[in-house]
């Protein structure tokens, strides 16, 4: 029996927003199973703790433009907390995130610092030998600074997982610290142990350097390390050109084939004029002003520390995941969000201290008499 016509058309407008959600979700499943493609230079996510695994890995073309648009990326804040440190000499060398089986050849000092003494530096991008300039890199500017010491290393994830263990490094607080749940994360690699540590937030790079009675150095500080006072554009000099010969870097694959970071300190011939390692490649680093994209227009002259507020952090010094040149200069600057896992694993640090001041007694200069 033939139903009335009145019937037939509620069916037919009952059922179409339920086809509409059947399309819908059928494209949703096609995007998600598409393959990955290179992420746009600006690409903005929110804070997730975890991501599909296509997220963290480095961004496989070599080409990216010189440009200003894509050096902010997310959203942060600043966590200042006052706590008590726990005393990080009396922290075991294992802990629950692995067992110690790296047995890789490496550096004996690896707590070492380098003296960086006090004097100017010229700041920013030198144009006389560096043609490819990004716009937040100028002007070109002088920088005096306070005499300080500065990691000879990046930190490792033994070095680091100390500070878990000690329960200081952790993400029990506002902020993650770290991540170990993606494909490229050192810490939780058993064989890693002599790798720098990276997929560290910014606020796990400054609860480590802080537990060790450090900081971060300011961005001012980092690029004084990482090129000494000739303006060169890399730590070697301005040329050559990077290669695995002077950092880690994509070059015949990333990290230099080996898929991922290399122990500390491997590359000599990459060193800055101070003896730091690893200042372009490996693990780029975080430091500890906020960023600001025009903030070299109007920074102080005398131990600039950043700008007063902002969204982001910075990070310097390129990584094992990149090949274009752009990234793997002296004074190259990302604006990165601190607590974000965007690219978590391409991130880590190293730290600093001021060189106290020791005031001249006046006994010392009298002369015994006679």
């Amino acid at each position: 029996m033939k139903q009335p016509l009145a019937i037939e058309k509620m069916k037919e407008q009952t059922m179409r927003p339920i086809l509409l959600v059947m399309i819908l979700m059928i494209l949703i499943a096609c995007k998600e199973s598409a393959p990955r493609t290179v992420l746009e230079k600006d690409t903005i996510i929110s804070d997730e703790t975890s991501l599909p695994d296509d997220a963290f890995l480095p961004d496989e073309s070599n080409d990216l433009e010189a440009s200003d648009d894509w050096k902010n990326d997310e959203e942060a804040d600043i966590f200042d907390d006052e706590v008590e440190y726990p005393d990080p000499d009396k922290v075991p060398d294992t802990d629950k995130l692995s067992v110690d089986t790296d047995d890789t050849d490496t550096v004996n000092d690896i707590i070492a610092m380098v003296d960086i003494p006090e004097g100017s530096f010229m700041m920013g991008c030198n144009e006389m030998v560096d043609d490819l300039c990004g716009g937040n890199e100028k002007p070109y500017h002088e920088v005096f600074l306070s005499a300080y010491r500065i990691g000879k290393y990046e930190v490792t994830t033994r070095e680091y997982r100390k500070c878990v263990t000690a329960g200081f490094c952790s993400n029990n607080g506002a902020y993650a610290h770290y991540y170990t749940d993606v494909p490229y994360c050192n810490l939780g690699q058993s064989d890693k142990e002599n790798h720098p540590v990276q997929c560290i937030t910014w606020y796990g790079a400054k609860a480590f350097c802080e537990w060790k009675e450090k900081r971060l150095p300011t961005e001012a500080e980092w690029e004084k390390a990482a090129r000494g006072t000739d303006g060169r554009k890399y730590p070697w000099g301005n040329a050559p050109e990077p290669s695995c010969d002077y950092a880690v870097m994509s070059d015949g694959g990333w990290g230099c084939g080996t898929n991922g970071t290399m122990p500390v300190g491997q590359k000599p011939l990459g060193n800055s004029p101070y003896g730091a390692y690893d200042m372009i490649g490996n693990a780029g680093e975080w430091v500890s002003d906020f960023y600001g994209e025009k903030y070299y227009e109007l920074s102080p002259g005398i131990d600039p520390l950043g700008p007063e507020s902002g969204e982001n952090r910075i990070s310097r010094g390129g990584t094992w995941g990149e090949g274009d040149l752009y990234r793997l200069r002296t004074s190259t600057r990302l604006g990165v969000s601190p607590s974000s896992s965007f690219y978590i694993d391409l991130r880590g640090f190293r730290c600093a201290e001021s060189v106290a001041i020791v005031e001249p007694n006046d006994s010392d200069s009298l002369m015994p008499d006679n």
